[in-house]
């Protein structure tokens, strides 16, 4: 595994500390890609994508009818298509294989300039070109899985330490929000389930349980396990919310052995 861009070290040597902990034996892997019934959920995005994974393998690893495939390439984004266009690669995705319930989760390394068809410089951060761009980019990465027939559930940003990053952060989540609601694809807000009492960063927030917990990796951007138990729980509570993500997850975890 190689860290690119935006992710530091730290939120690196905890991913690959967590993904070791939770990878499945040579066995346990055949088992689990042989099932050819139940829910495939495909994941797609950013290392933020990559540690979504790590949750929902955590909450279905006893589930054999539900199949969890990562999609993340970490170090990529939306603004930076000459690293990874993920257009092009949502399109290959669904290409190869149907998708019929796709989670994305991306923007962490989104605060840089973009480039813009026709413009020699990239265009900065924030202005109106820029957002309209990046959102244009959103919008068919949304149009192209919706087309395929799939169930998309994008996950906006969390709340991030550093002011600045912060706040491009929540740029980006508006963007997202409104090209969702523009094609009918689900935004789900984890701002609010990320940010303590007043609505500001914390790196220990209460479990389900009320129990305080380290739910934040030192980065100020990534969670830590337990946070990634809390997303991944959250986003699977808005599937039972449609109609036809539910009718997947019912008809997977029905097939669950007790």
């Amino acid at each position: 595994m190689r860290c690119y861009l935006s992710m530091g070290r730290a939120a690196c040597l905890c991913l690959l500390t967590i993904l070791a902990l939770l990878t499945l034996s040579p066995a346990q892997a055949t088992e689990q890609t042989a099932a050819t019934q139940g829910v495939q959920i495909d994941l797609i995005g950013d290392s933020l994508a990559q540690g979504l994974w790590v949750g929902l393998a955590h909450k279905f690893r006893a589930d054999k009818s539900v199949t969890i495939v990562d999609h993340s390439q970490i170090g990529t984004g939306i603004a930076r298509d000459d690293i990874l266009d993920w257009t092009q690669e949502v399109e290959r995705i669904v290409k190869d294989k149907p998708v019929k319930l796709a989670a994305i989760m991306i923007g962490g390394n989104d605060g840089q300039p973009i480039r813009v068809e026709g413009q020699k410089y990239r265009e900065k951060v924030g202005t109106d070109l820029w957002k309209q761009t990046y959102g244009d980019r959103v919008e068919r990465i949304m149009t192209v899985l919706k087309d395929s027939g799939a169930g998309v559930y994008w996950v906006g940003l969390p709340v991030q330490r550093d002011a600045a990053r912060n706040q491009i952060g929540q740029m980006i989540n508006d963007i997202v929000r409104e090209r969702a609601t523009k094609t009918g694809v689900t935004f789900v807000d984890i701002y609010p389930l990320s940010a303590d009492a007043n609505g500001l960063y914390a790196a220990y927030l209460p479990d389900s349980t009320g129990h305080k917990r380290l739910m934040r990796n030192p980065d100020g951007l990534h969670f830590t396990a337990d946070g990634w138990f809390a997303v991944s729980d959250f986003l699977v509570g808005k599937f039972t919310k449609s109609e036809a993500a539910a009718v997947l997850i019912n008809a997977g975890t029905s097939k669950a052995a007790p």
